[in-house]
């Protein structure tokens, strides 16, 4: 299942209706993905970003697209999030903020640094404060109108070039504090990682292999290949045209499509692509 269609699905809860899907990598086979999976319950647009342009280039660019609407809910489609995107809103209407920022609290150093000043305004983004917190940005924010039309057009960042000013000026930048679920998606650790815990929560039937032991949980798409003799699981991902060599075994890893285990061979905390295997384990303290 295509990560974005999470996104998708999470904003279809609350009512979400229309969505622009920014694209710029292989963007045929994105959209046609999506529509492939094809329950958004409303209407999907895409916008081709031929250059990058950043994350708020790429907002502005998308702006003609945005049917008049006064506020815009901006989300990542590397990632899985789940929180009251209802009371978000509610906050952000509220505070009349041009800008809010969904924040949940601070788990681990590698994300950046945020804090408020108490009432949901925000203090400081990436350097120390007084204020409250430490919290993290979830990627997931609400937007009027009239401050995307603030972001100059070309390559620009939301954060330095469209946040940021308005926490100088100590107006319209709001955070929204919550709890709730993050899966991130972009490094290899991640990726791996989250697959196989959404593997585990899904717990898909395993298909009837005769000839090679399958062990829960595991996924093997209908096009994937596993040879006599191969042990496939616990914590496997094949997808199609992958291929487990006779005898070889894989857990807690991901085939990707013309990836191949070879005969014999054990892969274990990897992700096999058809041109490199690539090493999916936290490194060592």
């Amino acid at each position: 299942r295509p990560l974005i269609t999470y996104t998708l699905e999470f904003l279809s809860r609350f009512n979400v209706r229309e969505v622009v899907i920014n694209l710029h990598r292989i963007p045929g086979a994105v959209r046609s993905k999506v529509l492939e999976w094809g329950k958004f319950p409303g209407r999907v647009s895409f916008v081709i970003e031929p250059e990058i342009l950043g994350t708020g280039g790429g907002i502005r660019n998308a702006l003609p697209h945005f049917s008049g609407a006064e506020e815009v809910i901006v989300a990542n489609s590397d990632t899985i999030v789940d929180f009251d995107l209802e009371k978000a809103l509610a906050h952000h209407r509220k505070r009349k903020n041009l800008a809010t920022l969904v924040l949940f609290p601070l788990r681990e150093k590698r994300y950046t640094p945020v804090y408020t000043d108490g009432k949901n305004s925000l203090l400081s983004i990436g350097a120390p404060s007084q204020g409250e917190g430490p919290f993290f940005f979830t990627g997931v924010s609400i937007l009027r109108r009239e401050f995307i039309e603030r972001i100059p057009p070309g390559k620009r960042c939301l954060i330095r070039d469209g946040i940021l000013p308005l926490v100088r000026k100590g107006k319209g930048a709001g955070g929204f504090v919550t709890e709730g679920n993050f899966m991130e998606f972009g490094t290899p650790v991640d990726y791996l990682e989250n697959t196989l815990l959404l593997l585990e929560k899904a717990s898909p039937p395993l298909p009837g292999l005769e000839s090679a032991r399958v062990i829960p949980p595991a996924w093997i798409s209908p096009g994937a290949r596993v040879e006599d003799g191969a042990t496939v699981g616990p914590g496997a991902v094949l997808e199609e045209r992958s291929k487990v060599g006779e005898g070889a075994k894989i857990s807690h890893s991901i085939v990707w499509p013309g990836g191949e285990v070879p005969p014999g061979d054990t892969a274990d905390g990897v992700i096999v692509t058809p041109h490199r295997i690539v090493s999916a384990r936290e490194p060592s303290p």
